[in-house]
């Protein structure tokens, strides 16, 4: 049955009572009994227990595996028919900490002073460039100081996106930022 070679026989001492009665096996007889043997004559096939089909795409596999991120309440406001894309996806960017400011690209690797390029006053990062520079600021309490109908959320990116406009204007083409026309850039955006 096993087809063990027969100068090795006498090499065999032990037998599956031995075993059993040693208990090194206990558990094993409870599995075996879960064992359902099928009788039908079908082909064996895997099965993925993921998904109702039994098939495995990879897809399923990486929804399976793949850590399930959080439900993003503010993603319905960005990403809408009012606001052109490439506002919605630079702010996109800046959630996810993914805009090129000076201290992430230190975090990965690029060694490079660091200064906001609007105030000259602190170091660049998300949050001082977009809510702590004195640029940033006055346009912060221009925008609550609105009155009339705005749409909240379409004049947040519009100032988002105006701030990271400043900025590489600023940095690339030494163009310094004027308030009163980023703020009429920010109005006409928002009608």
């Amino acid at each position: 049955m096993l087809h063990i070679p027969q100068h090795l026989h006498r090499h065999l001492q032990s037998t599956v009572a031995d075993f059993r009665t040693n208990n090194l096996f206990p558990n094993l007889m409870n599995h075996l009994n879960q064992v359902i043997i099928p009788l039908d004559d079908k082909m064996d096939r895997l099965i993925w227990m993921h998904t109702d089909s039994g098939d495995l795409t990879l897809k399923d596999a990486y929804l399976h595996f793949a850590p399930i991120g959080p439900n993003i309440s503010w993603a319905q406001s960005i990403w809408n028919v009012a606001i052109p894309p490439s506002k919605s996806f630079m702010v996109w960017r800046l959630f996810h900490n993914r805009l090129p400011t000076d201290e992430n690209l230190a975090s990965r690797g690029f060694q490079l002073p660091s200064v906001c390029s609007i105030c000259n006053k602190s170091s660049e990062s998300s949050l001082h460039l977009f809510l702590q520079c004195s640029f940033t600021t006055v346009l912060w309490n221009w925008h609550s100081s609105i009155k009339g109908h705005v749409t909240v959320a379409a004049a947040v990116i519009y100032i988002f996106n105006a701030i990271w406009s400043c900025r590489n204007l600023l940095r690339f083409e030494d163009i310094i930022p004027n308030l009163n026309s980023t703020i009429s850039m920010i109005s006409a955006n928002n009608k």
